[in-house]
């Protein structure tokens, strides 16, 4: 009897799960390693998912219908199943359909195992998320392509933190902010300029955190040049998925240059939401009699929200929405009746979301009583596909109309240009610039038309070097500067061009986005600043050379050179004007073409000269080419038949008088001469008068401080040097013997009874005698470092630096010979009836730190010897 109820209840058992098996709104697979993993066991469900029939299923395996790249993943984990190291795993895979197509499905595989341990089944649970991971990929693309519509916006586009840290920036705003790196969590309040008000601008961002939008505001942002940028803002709050505020939008638009209002392009900033989320099937076993939930899965507590102890103590209507309360007594009635129930419902989650639900119900038996199997499916996204394909393809129409519209109005060229690099798209201002048709456009590759296309630099650019096709070889943005002819106009226009290709997630390129302005202007302008920073420089250079040329022929020589090039004239001539006899003398020119007609050696008149007038005046004058000169002008006439050329002649004047010009020539000078060149014309003769005064001065401060110098050294009688330079020559010489450790000797003399010589012939014969042995002393010191000096009335000394004692006494041996030669007579000296000299010798090899006071004493300890040994002798030490 026991045998009996136990078969039956194996029956019913068997019926119960073949029911749930057959009628599963998911895919259900089983399989083992008996029938080498074939698809032996497919539910209806799977064969409608896959395309293929049970039967055809049963002869192939789940890598004959998996997708090649998915395959390894799942491999090694079957392999790990197989190998005991797991029993279940979760995966979401492609399949291939009978059709070709590629299916997703959310895949659930379960290993049961034999007593030993050995894989017995593989159960499969395989849920079709093909519509969601469609929709998904559609909005991945739409998004970024919204992306890059936002990044070529030409406004600055940011997004803050409510702690007022910077969240996002645009492509503009990292360009345009004067911030070294533009990055996230940086303070707003560093892209602010100084004169702005940081509390005002902290106030706006709290009122746009409190819920309230602000429109048209100006705030001063610091940008790259430093300078202040006038922006009108808009701020509006930054919603989550919640609706809550998390943050604050700022939208800028540059109006410094043209403080007028632009339209607001709040559509640019919208952020994207998800609003598909992945869920699984639950199952949920009810008890119709006493109304209660028995069991619920884990999959019920994802998608409701609800932990597994919190369902069991709900009421199956908690989770139904007010408008389908009814629905619930159907259910009741018709599965009490009925084996099979099956509806769509909205339920309520526990955060409040309400979601669309398929349900299918069976009644079965679960531990001895009727129950019904809920199996419950969120469909809440298949059920909004409908609604959001709607949605989107009207969003998408709204913003293509809206894109149109946008670059038709804006202020730039506009291209989009496919991936074969055909043109698609091109706004009436980039027509304008490039001089096209937009119709003729349509379809041309621009690398292939004739644009005569040059680089920053002014050299040709291929087009492999076009910002386009460097951005699609790198596949990243890319912007560059080029000079373009314009196609109807033939002009050179140059073009900031930016070029964003869209990167499919394949790596495929699908459109660039080309963006182009007209900067010729600022080109133009930066050249011509270029330029005139050169001149300034070279004038500088050039200033800084005459100030450091040691004579006026290197100052005037350097002006006339350097003048021709830095003002790019055919000639530079400095003139020296001659009060006197007045007239114009040419000193100096240079040519900076080939040599032309000297202008040294003229003489140009001053009388009747119709310029002379102007140049005393300290005022420039010009002289244009022959044939603009008036017939009575014979003078400057007379000059442009032999020079030719236009001339630009500025006054040179010191003193307030005129010293002379710096004239320059252009042959031909069809546009005169600017502001900026007479300005630095004016500037080099302002230095060069400077410089003339300065030399001229000099020259005569040298000439005095060499006269004052050479009184300061010589001795007035005997033009031999004085006792204050002998001072001075003996310690540096005394100084060098001892750091070379030479010998230096010093020989000092006193004429004998000079004060009787004095008496008997007077002072002016006393002179004569002081006078002539001065010069003997000279004649004996034959070498360039021996000094002779007068010591002090009758008293000489000689200095021989590197000189022993023998060099020394050879030298006092010749200055007696000299002497005695002169036969100076002397009837008042007791010695002899001629002149004669006591000498004192002193020589040594001195050591470091020996006074030169020493040697000095030594020298005259010698001579007082010679004195009181008889006079006319020498004595040595």
């Amino acid at each position: 009897m026991e045998r009996l109820r136990a078969k039956q209840a194996l029956r019913e058992s068997e019926y119960r799960w073949r029911a749930v098996f057959e009628n599963a709104q998911i895919g259900i697979v089983i399989t083992s390693p008996a029938n080498h993993y074939r698809l032996t066991y497919c539910n209806p469900f799977f064969c409608q998912f896959i395309g293929y029939t049970a039967a055809e299923l049963a002869s192939l395996t789940a890598h004959d219908l998996t997708f090649a790249e998915d395959w390894p993943e799942e491999a090694a984990l079957i392999e790990q199943c197989q190998q005991g190291r797991r029993n279940t795993y979760r995966i979401v895979k492609r399949y291939r359909h009978k059709n070709g197509q590629i299916v997703w499905g959310n895949l659930t595989l379960s290993c049961v195992r034999t007593a030993k341990g050995d894989p017995q089944l593989l159960i499969a649970l395989i849920e079709d998320i093909t519509p969601q991971r469609q929709l998904q990929l559609a909005l991945e693309r739409e998004h970024n392509r919204y992306e890059q519509l936002v990044n070529n916006c030409p406004v600055i586009i940011l997004t803050l933190n409510r702690d007022k840290t910077l969240l996002t920036s645009n492509w503009v705003g990292l360009k345009t902010l004067a911030a070294a790196q533009v990055v996230p969590g940086m303070p707003f309040s560093a892209l602010l300029h100084p004169q702005e008000s940081v509390t005002r601008v902290e106030a706006l961002i709290d009122r746009v955190l409190a819920g309230e939008t602000i429109n048209d505001e100006e705030i001063l942002l610091r940008c790259r040049t430093d300078a202040p940028c006038d922006m009108l803002s808009h701020l509006f709050p930054l919603l989550d998925g919640e609706e809550a505020i998390v943050g604050c939008v700022v939208v800028c638009t540059d109006i410094s240059d043209r403080k007028r209002a632009l339209a607001e392009l709040n559509e640019r900033e919208a952020l994207y939401r998800s609003v598909f989320e992945s869920v699984a099937d639950g199952l949920v076993i009810y008890d119709t009699e006493n109304l209660q939930i028995v069991e619920v899965n884990d999959a019920i507590c994802d998608i409701y929200g609800y932990s597994r102890s919190e369902c069991l103590e709900l009421r199956a209507e908690d989770f139904l929405h007010p408008d389908y309360r009814d629905q619930f007594q159907e259910f009741l009635d018709t599965i009490r009746h009925q084996h099979t129930w099956h509806s769509v419902s909205k339920h309520r989650c526990r955060d409040g979301q309400i979601i669309d639900v398929d349900i299918f119900a069976r009644r079965l038996r679960y531990k001895g009583k009727d129950q019904v199997l809920c199996v419950i499916r969120d469909i809440t996204q298949i059920k909004r596909f409908e609604e959001t394909q709607v949605a989107i393809a009207k969003e998408l129409s709204r913003r293509e109309a809206l894109f149109r519209n946008l670059i038709h109005d804006l202020d730039v060229g506009v291209m989009l240009i496919s991936a074969d690099l055909r043109v698609q798209v091109i706004n009436p201002r980039g027509c304008e610039l490039l001089g096209v048709n937009a119709q003729e456009m349509m379809g041309q590759k621009p690398t292939e038309m004739a644009w005569d296309a040059l680089n920053d630099a002014g050299k040709p650019m291929p087009p492999a070097a076009f910002p386009l096709m460097i951005a699609i070889a790198q596949k990243r943005r890319v912007q560059g500067v080029m000079g373009i002819l314009n196609q109807q106009t033939q002009q050179r226009l140059w073009l900031q061009v930016t070029a964003d290709p869209e990167v499919t997630a394949t790596g495929s390129i699908e459109q660039v986005i080309l963006t182009f302005s007209d900067i010729s202007d600022r080109k133009r302008y930066e050249s011509y600043l270029q330029d005139q920073a050169t001149r300034q420089r070279d004038l500088n250079y050039l200033i800084q050379g005459i100030r450091e040329a040691a004579n006026l022929d290197q100052v005037f020589a350097q002006a006339v050179q350097q003048g021709c090039r830095i003002l790019r004239v055919d000639r530079a001539v400095v003139v020296k004007y001659e009060q006197e006899q007045r007239y114009w003398i040419p000193l100096v020119e240079s040519f900076n073409t080939t040599p032309l007609v000297p202008s040294v050696g003229l003489t140009i008149p001053d009388t009747h000269n119709p310029i002379a007038p102007t140049l005393h005046q300290g005022k420039m004058a010009e002289i244009p080419p022959l044939h603009e000169l008036p017939p009575h002008d014979e003078i400057n006439r007379s000059i442009a038949r032999v020079l030719g050329g236009g001339w630009l002649i500025a006054p040179i004047r010191i003193s307030q008088g005129t010293w002379g010009a710096f004239s320059c020539q252009r042959l031909h000078n069809s546009t005169g001469w600017t502001a900026e060149e007479k300005q630095l014309i004016l500037s080099l003769t302002d230095q060069l008068a400077i410089t003339i005064q300065q030399t001229t001065l000099y020259d005569s401060l040298q000439l005095a401080n060499a006269e004052l110098s050479r009184l300061a050294t010589i001795d007035g009688l005997t033009q031999i040097a004085n006792r204050r330079y002998f001072d001075q020559y003996l310690q540096q010489q005394w100084q060098l013997a001892q750091r070379e450790g030479t010998p230096i000797s010093l020989i000092l003399c006193d004429v004998d009874f000079f004060k009787n010589f004095n008496d008997h012939w007077r002072h002016q014969a006393g002179d004569d005698c002081l006078v002539a042995i001065a010069q003997v002393l000279t004649q004996a010191a034959r070498r360039p470092g021996d000094l002779a000096a007068r010591y002090g009335g009758e008293e000489f000394a000689l200095i021989l630096p590197n000189t022993d004692l023998v060099g020394s006494i050879c030298v006092t041996e010749r200055i007696r010979r000299l002497l005695h030669s002169l036969k100076i007579p002397h009837p008042a000296s007791s010695v002899s009836d001629r002149v004669t000299l006591s000498i004192g010798i002193a020589s040594l090899q001195p050591q470091v730190g020996q006074p030169v006071n020493n040697f000095l004493s030594l020298a005259d300890q010698q001579l007082y010897l010679a004195k009181q040994g008889g006079r006319d002798r020498y004595c040595y030490a």
